[in-house]
C-alpha cells in the first residue's frame, strides 16, 4: 500500500509533455501579433520599413524580410505562405514590397527637388541640406561605372535613361 501510496504521487507531480504542436501559438495567430507589432512601428514611425538590424525588436525585421520573401515567391508561381487577406493587411499600413524601388523614387524625387533649387543635378559629395542624396548621386555613378564594366550592378537602363534625361552627368569628380 505505501509503494502505491508512494507511485500514486510521483503520477501526481509528473509533468506529462505537451505535444510540441500543443505548445505552439497557431501561425496564423503568430502572424497577427506580427503585424501588430508593425501597427505599432507604424505608428511610431510612420512608414512600415523595419530597418534589417532593428535592435529593439529584431524579431519583427526578421518577419519583414520573410514577407517580402513569401510575396516574391507568390508573384513567381511557387508555394508560398503570403495570401491575398495578408498583402492586404499589409498595404493598408502602406507595407512596401519592394524597398529599393522605393528609394529609388524617393531620392529621385529629392534629385528634382536639388534641380528646381539649384539648376542642375550636379549634386556636390559634401550637401548638408540632404547628406544622403549626396550619397546616393555618388553610388549612382558607382553602379554606372559597374554596369558600363560588364559587372554586377543595381542600376537598370532605364535607371540610366532617367537620369540623363535629368542632365545627369556620370564623370563629375569629388570637387563637386
Amino acid at each position: 500500500a505505501e509503494k502505491d501510496l508512494e507511485d500514486e504521487q510521483q503520477e501526481q507531480h509528473q509533468v506529462i509533455p505537451a505535444s510540441p504542436r500543443a505548445s505552439r501559438v497557431p501561425q496564423a495567430d503568430k502572424w497577427k501579433g506580427r503585424l501588430d507589432e508593425l501597427t505599432a512601428f507604424q505608428k511610431e514611425h510612420g512608414h512600415t520599413n523595419v530597418p534589417h538590424n532593428f535592435k529593439p525588436n529584431s524579431a519583427l525585421a526578421r518577419w519583414i524580410k520573410r514577407q517580402r520573401h513569401q510575396y516574391r515567391l507568390l508573384k513567381d508561381g511557387q508555394p508560398s505562405t503570403m495570401t491575398a487577406a495578408r498583402i492586404q493587411a499589409l498595404e493598408e499600413l502602406g507595407f512596401v514590397w519592394d524597398v529599393y524601388s522605393d528609394v529609388w523614387e524617393q531620392k529621385m524625387a529629392d534629385l528634382k527637388a536639388y534641380q528646381k533649387e539649384n539648376g542642375n543635378v550636379n549634386v556636390p559629395c559634401n550637401y548638408p541640406p540632404n547628406p544622403q542624396l549626396a550619397i546616393w548621386v555618388k553610388c549612382q555613378r558607382r553602379q554606372y561605372r559597374l554596369f558600363q564594366q560588364g559587372r554586377h550592378s543595381s542600376i537598370t537602363t532605364e535607371r540610366i535613361h532617367d537620369l540623363e534625361a535629368l542632365g545627369f552627368l556620370w564623370g563629375l569628380r569629388s570637387n563637386h
